[in-house]
């Protein structure tokens, strides 16, 4: 068993002899995970990852996945070798990893699926359910507060700060709490399992267990973790591994973080000089292009709208601008934003695809996945229409 920095469990199989089999088994935990979850919820977790392990079905679907990793390093291998030997497989490789990733995709969330039915049979319905409920929740404040609030913190410190997993490991005990928790929760209830990930969605996972069936709003946040695993089962080692993560973490970023912060500190002294600019005479086009920009990195979306939309006023065909403003209006669930992002496809084509996958992520996203909206592009002097979210297959 190993202890990690990431916030994740797994279980891994390498066969000793190769081709031949002859796999050990290695558990891999996240100490993140650990403070994020009650000794309760953690051994659900643990059953789990073993649950991976156990079964017909999952020993198959094991051997279909060692048998992947197998052909990876063959090929991995071969690309290393001087000589371009790889060269004669290539085509075959071409071939066959998304035929055999198609025909091996469908296994994968059966396995999640008896996997979670160990988790609740070795430590309970309840616990189970309320472990993939805190690791969604707190996934998502990882993701959308705790690492961007370190990073803000560029703009000001020069040096990558020395204590971030003390600090996460604090504020994983009461993320669930935060008034964004619900929020988070609701998140991840309405999202819909897609061919993007391997994993059945958190409602689907929910209802195979048993868990409030009938009615997603019945399904609430757990009570807060007062003790968590990693406090419990690790004693004063806890401590020794927060401080050695700390100190990977400082020593890992320190270089990119130095050269973050001259970029920073540089970008904001012309953001200022532009800002100073703009308030005696007008700027160029290049000038008001960058000013936004680096309004909408270090001041925020509120400030910088209102400066792309001046663009847009004297250069209403402009297509970076009218993608920049339709992303932020769509992350912020404004279905207006669809209008500038359609003119920004429509204007140039290196925008299409980025634009259909933005947009249909929206509709799905608001449960408007049975609304059709037409959005017309031209390429290549071809004009062609087509409907989100369906498969886009335009270039």
């Amino acid at each position: 068993m190993s202890i990690l920095d990431e916030f994740n469990a797994a279980v891994v199989q390498r066969p000793r002899l190769g081709i031949f089999g002859w796999q050990q088994n290695y558990l891999l935990i996240g100490l993140p995970l650990m403070q994020a979850l009650s000794q309760s919820q953690f051994r659900a977790v643990l059953a789990h990852e073993l649950g991976h392990l156990s079964g017909n079905h999952s020993r198959f679907a094991g051997w279909i996945y060692r048998l992947g990793i197998t052909w990876y390093q063959i090929l991995e291998r071969l690309q290393r070798e001087q000589g371009g030997s790889s060269f004669i497989f290539d085509g075959f490789f071409n071939w066959y990893a998304p035929f055999f990733n198609a025909y091996s995709f469908v296994l994968a969330p059966m396995d999640e699926y008896e996997a979670d039915r160990c988790a609740a049979e070795l430590a309970g319905v309840k616990n189970a359910a309320e472990a993939l409920i805190n690791v969604e929740v707190k996934a998502r404040f990882l993701e959308s507060s705790f690492w961007p609030d370190v990073f803000k913190q560029v703009q000001h410190q020069i040096a990558p700060p020395a204590t971030t997993y003390t600090r996460m490991f604090t504020a994983l005990q009461t993320a669930g709490n935060s008034e964004f928790a619900t929020k988070w929760l609701q998140q991840s209830l309405a999202e819909k399992t897609n061919n993007a990930d391997t994993h059945p969605c958190l409602s689907e996972r929910l209802t195979a267990l048993g868990y409030s069936q009938a009615n997603q709003q019945k399904i609430t946040l757990p009570p807060p973790v007062k003790t968590s695993a990693a406090q419990q089962l690790l004693g004063d080692v806890l401590n020794e591994l927060t401080a050695e993560f700390n100190n990977n973490w400082k020593q890992a970023n320190d270089t990119p973080w130095r050269q973050r912060y001259a970029y920073v500190q540089e970008s904001l002294q012309k953001l200022q000089s532009l800002e100073q600019k703009a308030q005696k005479q007008t700027l160029s086009d290049e000038e008001s292009w960058n000013r936004a920009c680096w309004t909408l990195e270090f001041k925020g979306q509120e400030v910088a709208i209102l400066l792309f939309k001046e663009i847009l006023a004297t250069q209403p065909s402009h297509a970076a601008a009218n993608y920049t403003i339709g992303q932020i209006l769509l992350q912020k669930d404004d279905s207006t934003g669809i209008d500038y992002v359609e003119k920004a496809m429509e204007k140039e084509s290196d925008y299409v695809i980025d634009g259909c996958q933005l947009v249909s992520y929206f509709l799905n996203k608001n449960e408007k996945k049975k609304k059709q909206r037409h959005i017309i592009t031209g390429h290549k002097n071809t004009t062609k229409r087509y409907c989100l979210p369906e498969k886009i297959a335009l270039l």
